[in-house]
């Protein structure tokens, strides 16, 4: 367990990096008050306002992006209200696109699905793969210039995250009874999801 979380914790600081840059990038670079609006209610829960915004002005606006080329969807993982489902499902009602990826140098050619498995998401993640979500598309692990250069997918994330292959722990937990709601079960929801519905790791793509 010990080992394990600070692994896990490796893995979440790219997309913890990325929610700083995208929220102080739209702060201080969008002029538009319009997308500024849009944005932050994305990443912070406003339901109301993003349908609201939707219903105004439509599919253009749900493609919309930053300057850093998040759209909303990317956005919406960042949410802690428990409204990211209910957005999501407002954006791709509207058109926005699901396998969208970031434009810029340190975005690691992410797709919302992918900030939605970091997340552990998962009911945002069966959201994007009904609306068309590619599964087994790739990203960087790392931004550009990191020591390591890795490619993975969803499911390789997943698979980390869930503690599904620390066995021992999974043991150990269930000895003590699971009296405490931890983090790994909805990254463990988020796997078996992928895995049921096709998902691969980079390494087995390769061998195929």
């Amino acid at each position: 367990m010990a080992q394990l979380v600070p692994f896990r914790l490796r893995l979440l600081l790219p997309l913890l990096f990325l929610a700083v840059i995208v929220i102080s990038g739209v702060a201080l670079e969008l002029d538009d008050a319009l997308s500024e609006e849009y944005f932050f209610a994305c990443s912070g829960g406003k339901t109301d306002t993003v349908r609201a915004l939707l219903d105004r002005h439509g599919k253009e606006l749900a493609k919309a992006k930053t300057k850093d080329g998040e759209t909303c969807l990317h956005l919406a993982s960042i949410d802690t209200t428990g409204q990211a489902v209910h957005i999501t499902r407002a954006l791709l009602a509207a058109g926005a696109d699901p396998n969208v990826r970031t434009a810029y140098e340190q975005g690691q050619r992410m797709h919302p699905l992918s900030w939605h498995v970091y997340a552990g998401n998962h009911d945002v993640v069966e959201l994007l793969l009904d609306a068309g979500g590619s599964i087994n598309d790739d990203f960087d692990l790392y931004p550009p210039g990191a020591p390591v250069q890795t490619i993975v997918t969803a499911l390789d994330i997943a698979e980390k995250l869930s503690g599904v292959e620390d066995m021992a722990d999974s043991v150990e937990r269930e000895e003590d009874g699971g009296g405490k709601e931890d983090s790994r079960d909805r990254f463990k929801l988020t796997y078996d999801l992928l895995k049921a519905r096709g998902g691969k790791k980079w390494e087995d793509i390769l061998k195929e």
